[in-house]
């Protein structure tokens, strides 16, 4: 679980260290800026699931907020993915497609190309549910925020 969260900060460090080689110094006296967190949103019944937040800012219109998320089993150390959690298989996968577009559509800022949830989609644990969510601008707009689905882990046994 270590070498995930250092091997995320450093490859974060990296890519913000390229970023500001490749952009104008900052005009009007407004600075870059690069700010990372994480919130633990699970730790229970030997599992742990948190989420790490980067936002960086370069200049234009607004920053930008990427997520990613971990769930491990603390018995060994395994990373587990959304279908560890919760089944997908068979009609459940077409019933979480149909659930996430409908979703999406109903809320409003749908910007198109969902094709389906991914086998390593974005997700961490709460109380009784995962919940699954997608980048900022990967299907939606930016003002509609990281679209998130609530799936109940009973439901979806």
């Amino acid at each position: 679980m270590n070498a995930v969260f250092k091997k995320h900060a450093e490859t974060f460090l990296e890519s913000s260290l390229k970023g500001l080689k490749e952009v104008p110094a900052p005009q009007n006296g407004v600075p870059y800026e690069y700010k990372g967190d994480f919130v633990v949103h699970y730790n229970a019944k030997g599992l742990l699931s948190l989420t790490s937040y980067e936002y960086t800012y370069s200049g234009g219109a607004h920053g930008m907020t990427y997520r990613t998320s971990h769930t491990f089993s603390l018995k060994d150390g395994k990373e587990l993915k959304l279908s560890d959690v919760i089944n997908l298989i068979g009609k459940n996968k077409q019933k979480l497609n149909d659930l996430v577009l409908n979703q999406m559509k109903k809320e409003g800022g749908y910007l198109g190309g969902f094709k389906g949830v991914p086998a390593d989609a974005d997700f961490y644990l709460k109380d009784n549910a995962a919940v699954l969510y997608f980048q900022l601008y990967e299907y939606t707009a930016y003002a509609y925020g990281f679209p998130e689905f609530e799936l109940p882990l009973k439901a979806w046994k």
